[in-house]
């Protein structure tokens, strides 16, 4: 059993046809909600360095927010299937290609995680009165890394890689 399937509930992994699918859902959901997380936490941020007077701030924040959000609605909204991965009689199944999705899905939990955690770097130094400009270009490097991510993920699916 893959250690997706201990994470998130309802996966069963990138085994048969009709589970993927399902299971490509399952996984996008919950990584979109932990990403969700953590744009609800830039927002509290970005409020934190307004009262507290660092306006030079807000624009890294803001930027960080935005690609934030638009990693998160990418991959809410991407289009899922595994058609590519199926023979033209729909009954054969490239489990090498699934069990590297399934491998590469488990880098995205990763970079969600170190996302997450450097949000929570942020949180700390704004919350300790420190300039938090290097924090963010971490953050930005973080989700470039994951939108990047995203990107040889949508190729691996259309059999492209």
């Amino acid at each position: 059993m893959a250690i997706l399937d201990y994470v998130i509930p309802g996966y069963k992994g990138y085994r048969l046809r009709a589970e993927s699918r399902e299971t490509d859902k399952l996984f996008r959901d919950y990584i979109t909600k932990l990403l969700s997380e953590g744009h609800q936490k830039m927002e509290t941020i970005k409020v934190d360095l307004t009262r507290t007077g660092n306006l030079m701030s807000l624009n890294p924040a803001d930027s960080c927010t935005k690609q934030l959000t638009r990693v998160r609605d990418r991959l809410r909204f991407a289009n899922y299937g595994f058609s590519a991965l199926f023979d033209k009689g729909q009954t054969k199944v490239d489990h090498t290609r699934l069990e590297r999705i399934e491998e590469f899905d488990k880098k995205m939990v990763d970079q969600q995680k170190e996302i997450a955690d450097q949000i929570d770097k942020i949180q700390s130094v704004v919350d300790g009165g420190g300039d938090p400009a290097g924090e963010f270009r971490n953050l930005q490097g973080f989700i470039r890394t994951m939108d990047e991510h995203l990107n040889a993920r949508e190729r691996m699916i259309r059999g492209q890689e």
